[in-house]
């Protein structure tokens, strides 16, 4: 007896534009049909990328909890953004629960403002994190593309309505923020001290600093203080 089969050729667009966040299903699915891709398609050099990318790409990273560093139950929160980032971070990647949790764990590598303490306490928990003091902005889009947030330090001081560069000052130098996103205007970010004032330089602790939009403008400012590939950031997966 002979069996007839017929198969159907499919559409992806119908797929994705009923697209579910979270579902386990479709995530596998989607996983299962990368694997199947020449790697020549998963490049940011593709022409179907470069051509997302000019239709107006929005790009962000769903999952990372947010973290108020002033919420610190050790009472020195203004000090401890590096902590709250960081945690931020580790949280996406599912190895803690809390940025308490996390704290714990970074007094036995060092202070909360010294990078090899993040580092340190990062890697302990099983992660891969490296810093870089020559990032460059296409380093974070790259970073964002591949589903990873990133922890970036920049100059939060410094008026730039009054002529005034980004700067340290008497009250501390520098700022830990987590990118999770951008477009073509900004980069959407999870900052642990609430909401920045990008042109004058500060923050309204007031306001939340959850999927917050800092602009790029602005942001270039503060953060490529020595040139194109001068950023500060830790990179981390698993």
């Amino acid at each position: 007896m002979w069996v007839w089969g017929v198969i159907v050729g499919l559409s992806l667009l119908p797929f994705f534009q009923f697209f579910k966040k979270g579902d386990p299903h479709q995530l596998a699915a989607i996983a299962e049909l990368e694997n199947s891709i020449d790697d020549v398609l998963l490049t940011d050099e593709a022409e179907w990328f470069q051509m997302w990318k000019t239709s107006g790409i929005h790009q962000e990273v769903y999952g990372v909890p947010y973290y108020s560093q002033l919420d610190s139950l050790t009472g020195y929160g203004f000090r401890e953004c590096f902590d709250s980032a960081a945690a931020m971070v580790a949280a996406f990647h599912r190895v803690v629960q809390s940025q308490d949790t996390y704290r714990i764990r970074r007094r036995k590598h060092g202070d909360t403002t010294e990078v090899h303490a993040q580092v340190s306490t990062l890697q302990s928990f099983g992660l891969n994190a490296e810093f870089r003091k020559n990032v460059r902005v296409e380093d974070i889009e790259i970073e964002i593309d591949a589903g990873r947030p990133l922890m970036v330090g920049w100059l939060h001081k410094g008026d730039f309505t009054k002529g005034n560069p980004a700067v340290c000052d008497s009250e501390g130098c520098g700022h830990w923020s987590v990118i999770i996103g951008y477009d073509k205007d900004d980069f959407i970010a999870m900052d642990p001290m609430g909401k920045p004032n990008m042109q004058h330089g500060g923050h309204d602790t007031t306001k939340s600093g959850e999927l917050i939009r800092m602009s790029r403008a602005a942001f270039y400012q503060r953060f490529l203080i020595e040139g194109e590939a001068s950023g500060w950031a830790i990179f981390v997966d698993r």
